[in-house]
């Protein structure tokens, strides 16, 4: 007679061939072995199991939205962008939008991977696979993901300091921002980056006395810069502007993600620059060498003070 992990196993193998399996339900096989915590994930997937044979899995994901653990264990991404990379062992993840190039890694004794946004050949803003790059960082088994970004300051931030966005306003135009694009799936954006995440990244700032600004990002389109007539509208909505931060952090949420971004003001936003001087690529990516050592060892810190368990409100209900 099988057991009712056996049957659970049965069960999943099933959803995976006909390509109806849900998010963390792995993940929730795979708490069984944890006696302390048992009980609670045979109600996870015990309700799982149940929205499944009412006929609403499309409630929760459309068809084929499939998630298999690929890097099991992964607890942490890094998404990089301009002039940063992690060291790791090269891998790749298959996604339903394109492949994805990763870096297994760890950092502070904890599995993690680290994607290059723009890829090996600098893909712009507005060409970035964001769906790709989200869906394999939830792939991977990871549950927070940091991603790194360059900004300018609109709020003359120094030059070279760190900012922390607790909110974004967005003015793309040609992104794809949704997975959900058959089935209506309105995700709460109310507070768009994870508290629990940010907490943890201010802490270990602190602790290397560079402690961050915090405000709103103002996602751009790009890939031109602003303006001076667009710089002076966005500073009505925010402090700093760059153009990678959205659409990653919608993507994030709608896969019940921990996200944060961590932003290197690299540059003064166009038409504020001093004396009026034109904004150059080479500044941008200066400050970027010159702060990578730094960002590494915040990233490094913040891993070590990330818990185990999630007690924000980013995930699903029902996940870990």
């Amino acid at each position: 007679m099988l057991s009712r992990t056996d049957k659970a196993l049965d069960l999943a193998y099933h959803w995976k061939k006909t390509d109806i399996i849900f998010i963390d339900l792995i993940r929730e096989l795979k708490a069984l072995v944890n006696p302390t915590s048992a009980k609670h994930h045979w109600i996870n997937l015990i309700h799982l199991v149940t929205r499944r044979f009412n006929g609403l899995e499309r409630s929760i994901c459309p068809r084929g939205l499939i998630f298999v653990e690929e890097l099991m264990d992964t607890r942490i991404a890094v998404i990089g962008g301009v002039g940063f990379c992690l060291d790791g062992s090269p891998d790749t993840i298959e996604t339903p939008y394109g492949r994805v190039e990763v870096r297994s890694t760890m950092l502070e004794g904890k599995k993690a991977v680290f994607i290059a946004r723009h890829g090996e050949n600098h893909l712009p803003p507005h060409k970035v696979n964001y769906r790709a790059i989200i869906w394999a960082v939830k792939s991977s088994g990871a549950t927070r993901a940091i991603s790194i970004n360059t900004v300018g300051t609109m709020s003359y931030h120094p030059i070279g300091s760190f900012f922390l966005p607790v909110d974004y306003v967005e003015f793309t135009k040609a992104r794809t921002n949704t997975f959900f694009d058959d089935i209506a799936m309105h995700v709460d954006m109310s507070r768009p980056y994870c508290p629990e995440l940010l907490t943890c990244l201010g802490i270990a700032m602190s602790e290397m006395n560079v402690p961050p600004f915090e405000g709103v990002y103002v996602c751009a389109e790009g890939p031109h810069l602003e303006s001076h007539a667009q710089i002076r509208m966005m500073r009505q909505f925010g402090d700093v502007v760059g153009m990678t931060g959205y659409p990653e952090v919608v993507l994030a949420r709608e896969l019940g993600l921990c996200y944060a971004s961590l932003c290197i003001v690299t540059n003064e936003a166009c038409g504020m620059k001093t004396g009026g001087c034109k904004l150059s690529l080479s500044e941008i990516t200066e400050q970027m060498d010159r702060l990578s050592g730094c960002v590494k060892e915040i990233i490094s810190r913040t891993a070590k003070k990330i818990p185990s368990e999630r007690s924000c409100s980013c995930a699903w209900e029902g996940s870990s």
